[in-house]
């Protein structure tokens, strides 16, 4: 989205806002015109009380009634203070008038009305949205990875403790304090994605369960997807750097389901623990699921421009998420982001080893040719 829903949403309330309170400041100001017209000459003035002084919400249709009988009422006194044939014209003078500005009149009240719907409707819009309940959450039982190495259930975190954290654009990995804890109630769209983790020699599988659009690291794409649109062969990054891979994914609506969540300090991300493996998830940040989803697709859009500013010249960032946690050999590397064109300059010893290993080997050796090769010289201080 080109917008999050929250901020199109308080942007709709605003002009609504500003609608409703234009349309009354007109229809007040006829008003009060029409009003000194009608004190003046034929002494009607009660009728317009409600709206000049009363409650703008219940004014509306008594308004919108007044003015449409008006004319009546006005025919009859004006027929009284008028009713001699020379006073005629000046009769005719000030009904034009006057029926000029009920007409006037009218058409800001039914403005006013059509816009002060359009604004409940935005308050409810915006009302529903901010709603803690609403962010993306898991359900009870869910472990979260803490900061000191062990795991804690979700509903039993709590603001000020240490999480584990990632970037996953910078792979940086920090421990962050939780600023909110945030519990929803009632109808969810539950997913629940087992996962058969490498590694795990009996390949036992596990299962975590999330709300649809929760958002996890695709390590293997390199981006954010939420769980509704995770599929079996999908690799999630861990907190260990090795793939945590999908088997199946199923899902669900439960009528009534208690959920929680997080939001954490400064990268927005948690672990949450999926048998012997920690998975990184985005968190619930305090502008809600709205924000949660906007942060989700910033970081899609940095790692794609990321991505394709390597592949103008043939080079992947071998510091990126994709490539380590995939355990990219050197070989694999040329063979698909170089075309084998480097094969020929590339020290035998390297081509077997790991990107991200070789290019450590390389900077103990000080063999900056050689991560030149291969990162174009760009990352050699992050190398």
């Amino acid at each position: 989205m080109k917008k999050g829903a929250l901020k199109c949403a308080q942007e709709q309330l605003q002009n609504a806002q500003n609608a409703t309170d234009r349309y009354w400041n007109a229809l007040v100001g006829v008003l009060k015109r029409l009003g000194e017209i009608l004190s003046d000459e034929l002494g009607l003035t009660d009728a317009f009380n409600c709206v000049t002084k009363g409650d703008l919400g219940a004014c509306g249709d008594t308004a919108l009634n007044i003015l449409g009988s008006l004319l009546g009422g006005v025919a009859a006194r004006m027929l009284a203070r008028y009713g001699l044939p020379w006073k005629w014209k000046e009769a005719a003078d000030l009904a034009r008038k006057i029926g000029g500005l009920i007409a006037e009149g009218i058409g800001h009240i039914k403005n006013w009305l059509n816009s002060f719907e359009t604004l409940k409707k935005a308050r409810a819009k915006v009302a529903s949205l901010t709603k803690k309940g609403d962010c993306h959450s898991f359900v009870p039982g869910t472990q979260v990875l803490m900061a000191d190495g062990t795991r804690k259930p979700l509903e039993q975190v709590q603001i000020g403790d240490q999480v584990v954290a990632t970037d996953p654009i910078s792979g940086q990995t920090t421990a962050q304090p939780v600023i909110d804890v945030i519990t929803g109630q009632g109808e969810k769209n539950l997913v629940q994605i087992t996962i058969d983790a490498e590694g795990d020699n009996d390949h036992q599988t596990d299962v975590i369960v999330a709300t649809d659009s929760h958002p996890f690291w695709a390590a293997d794409q390199g981006r954010w997807f939420n769980a509704s649109s995770l599929t079996p062969g999908m690799q999630l990054r861990t907190s260990a750097g090795t793939p945590a891979q999908i088997t199946f994914v199923t899902s669900q609506t439960v009528s009534d389901q208690r959920v929680h969540n997080l939001s954490v300090n400064a990268d927005h991300t948690y672990y949450v623990a999926v048998g012997w493996a920690d998975v990184l998830v985005h968190n619930c940040p305090a502008g809600g699921a709205d924000e949660a989803e906007d942060a989700a697709e910033a970081a899609a859009r940095a790692a794609k421009r990321a991505d394709q500013k390597f592949a103008r010249n043939n080079y992947l960032d071998p510091n990126s998420d994709i490539v380590q946690n995939r355990e990219m050999t050197v070989a694999d590397f040329i063979g698909q982001f170089r075309g084998g064109g480097i094969k020929g300059v590339m020290p035998g010893e390297y081509l077997n080893m790991t990107v991200a290993d070789a290019l450590r080997a390389a900077k103990a050796a000080k063999n900056t040719r050689l991560r030149k090769l291969l990162t174009d010289g760009r990352f050699d201080k992050e190398a």
